[in-house]
This record gives C-alpha cells, structure tokens and sequence, in this order.
C-alpha cells in the first residue's frame, strides 16, 4: 500500500469479498440510514469531582471552608477503607466513545462529506469510524460483486438462436 495518514482495520464477515487498499467513500450510505460513529473524545485533562462527576459542592457563604472538594469518602473503622468505583478527581477525556443511533441527513459524495443528525466524538479535524449498525449491509452496500469469466480449459456450448417466424 501506498503511505497514507491513517490506516483502519475493519472486521468483516467474508474477508475474501475485499481487495487489499481498497478506499471505502461515503457512496455506501443513503440518506436516513442509521449509523455508529466511533472516535476519541476531546481530552480535558485533570478535572475535580463537580466537572467530572457533577457533584454537588458545598455552600458558598458563611465561613463555610467546602466549596468545591471532593468531601467523605470512606467510614471510620470499619470497613476501613475506599470503596472500589469511588467517584474522585481525576483525568478526564481523551477516552473512545460510540455514539450510536445517529441519523444521516445528507451525502456529499463529490466531497466525501456525510452530515449526521446528532453530535460526534472528538474536535475538529479527528478521526472518525462510522460503521453500519448491521455488519451485512455493509458488505452489500461496499463490495461490488465480482464478474467471474469463464476459465479457458472449460468447453462451453453456444445455443442456436431461434428461428424468426415470419407471418
């Protein structure tokens, strides 16, 4: 193959249907078939518990010292210790996420643009994988059908065209 930017792998029923480079474009989708769109979100770095996990926070006046920290995390004695899946600070973003169920509004195949009713992962200019939600309609959709010719050590019989009848 020759050197491209990014190189995606697809799983697929019949691998055979395939050819190797071959450039999958827009023409396969129509206008309100539903979609799957896979990409890397935007990454936000280090956040606290109330961007992170929308908590709530403490009161903001009265001397009060709890404004935006995480607060009671565990018991006294007993148990011990931090529950497993504690809700804390910490890195937020840049995780892949699927949006599912998004609806394709228009095709733009001089441009091999494809317009969706919905929000998709990532900033501008990220790399996206939009996938059929049935992985047959896929293979219909994108392969065309191969023209077998026939091998030259086979015989084949011409039939006789039929006579024209005359009135």
């Amino acid at each position: 193959l020759k050197p491209c930017r990014q190189l995606k792998e697809f799983r697929v029923i019949d691998p055979q249907k395939f050819s190797l480079g071959q450039e999958l474009t827009v023409a396969a989708f129509n206008e309100g078939d539903t979609i799957d769109i896979t990409g890397i979100s935007k990454g936000k770095g280090f956040q606290g518990v109330i961007k992170r996990h929308h908590k709530a926070g403490g009161p903001a006046s009265h001397g009060s010292t709890f404004h935006r920290s995480t607060g009671s995390i565990g018991q006294r004695t007993w148990p011990g210790r931090v529950f497993k899946l504690m809700k804390l600070p910490g890195h937020m973003g840049s995780r892949q996420i699927t949006v599912r169920n998004l609806k394709v509004l228009q095709i733009i195949p001089e441009k091999n643009y494809l317009i969706v009713d919905g929000a998709v992962p990532g900033g501008k200019r990220a790399y996206l994988s939009i996938k059929f939600q049935d992985a047959k309609m896929f293979e219909e959709r994108v392969v065309k059908p191969k023209v077998e010719q026939p091998k030259e050590s086979q015989t084949t019989e011409t039939a006789e065209a039929p006579e024209a009848k005359g009135e």
